[in-house]
């Protein structure tokens, strides 16, 4: 009893602080609004350390937030080499931003995905963009960065992807307290030794743990920036929303895309191809359906992807069987979008999941191939 007392009181302890620290983030990023450049801090004539380089590549994914992706990149005040921007899906209110900002950025290259290439695929595209880049910030839309974040973070990242070669990704600090997949940087070397995000996990969830277990098997560090700040959702956020749910919560455009976006995520079952990938237990799912895929997986880390020990942790095979399963054969439930997405009887009445074909490890496994999926 003493024991779990002192375990139930240190987590009091933890979430405690991460209050008070989430409120110090808030007003810090209030203050930075009023200018974080060191030539608006200091007095006229004092000396300012020099400019970082530019950022080698800024990427953008997006797919219903033209709100959010507007207000994303007129926050961008930092130099930026290739700037990226991927639209998923056919949403008329994000075309029209995206016109828009083609117009207000010259520079900025768009890939537009019609049928929606899902999260993992947008994270791709912005590494193709320039596959030589020696690191990538890869951003959703629902990110802003306040006045010197931007030059914050390319003076950390430039800094530390030098001289900690273990380093493959960093993450920034949220209003909220917590950091997380928004809005991170990728090295090279990430890219290198782990390769790329998965894409047989469609549309969303899982790309992002699944990439955490290949950097812990090939030895390299996730590095959390506490003293970089941006901002995730609405600025005046408390709690953490991925963009996918908040749309759907929200009804946030173009509702038949919603609609099969909500099927999508059950047919690719996306927890149970990491359990089949990495060992795990799934569980039963709570709530309504559409959640369900992000958050009912408890890891149990195989060594090598379908426990094929000579398969590398960066290895995966696009499985175009299981993508088309999941688009085409998608349930039909129309346009009807009640608020906090379709009830479990609604969808699982309908429930077909997609599943993975995994001869191709097998396959992979006897030839001794180590190759992994090209950009």
């Amino acid at each position: 009893m003493p024991d779990a007392f002192a375990k139930r009181l240190a987590k009091a302890n933890e979430a405690t602080q991460l209050r008070a620290e989430a409120a110090q983030l808030r007003t810090a990023i209030a203050e930075a609004r009023r200018g974080q450049r060191c030539e608006d801090r200091e007095p006229a004539g004092a000396s300012c350390p020099p400019e970082p380089p530019a950022i080698p590549v800024l990427g953008v994914a997006s797919i219903f937030h033209a709100d959010f992706l507007m207000r994303c990149f007129r926050s961008i005040d930092f130099a930026v080499k290739t700037l990226v921007l991927v639209h998923n899906g056919r949403d008329p209110s994000v075309a029209a931003a995206v016109s828009t900002l083609k117009g207000e950025q010259p520079q900025l290259r768009v890939v537009h995905e019609p049928d929606n290439g899902g999260c993992p695929g947008a994270w791709n595209r912005i590494i193709a963009a320039d596959p030589n880049a020696p690191w990538w910030l890869v951003v959703n839309d629902e990110i802003q960065f306040p006045p010197g974040a931007l030059r914050n973070i390319a003076s950390r990242v430039w800094a530390r992807e030098q001289t900690e070669p273990d380093a493959a990704q960093f993450k920034f600090w949220y209003q909220t307290g917590k950091t997380g997949w928004s809005c991170f940087a990728l090295t090279a070397r990430a890219v290198r030794e782990v390769g790329t995000f998965d894409e047989n996990l469609y549309p969303v969830y899982y790309e992002d743990e699944d990439y955490d277990i290949r950097l812990r098997l090939a030895g390299l560090r996730s590095v959390h920036l506490r003293d970089v700040l941006v901002v995730h959702g609405a600025s005046d956020d408390a709690d953490d929303e991925s963009g996918s749910m908040r749309a759907l919560d929200n009804r946030t455009g173009d509702a038949a895309m919603r609609a099969a976006f909500s099927a999508h995520l059950v047919r690719g079952a996306n927890r149970e191809y990491m359990a089949a990938k990495w060992g795990g237990q799934v569980g039963d799912g709570d709530g309504d359906a559409p959640r369900a895929p992000e958050r009912q997986f408890r890891p149990r880390a195989l060594s090598a992807p379908f426990g094929r020990a000579s398969l590398p942790p960066s290895w995966w095979r696009f499985d175009a069987a299981r993508r088309r399963c999941i688009v085409d054969g998608a349930p039909a439930m129309g346009v009807r979008d009640p608020v906090g997405g379709w009830s479990n009887a609604e969808l699982n009445a309908q429930y077909n999941a997609c599943p993975f074909d995994v001869s191709l490890a097998a396959q992979a496994a006897e030839d001794g191939s180590n190759s992994k999926e090209e950009l």
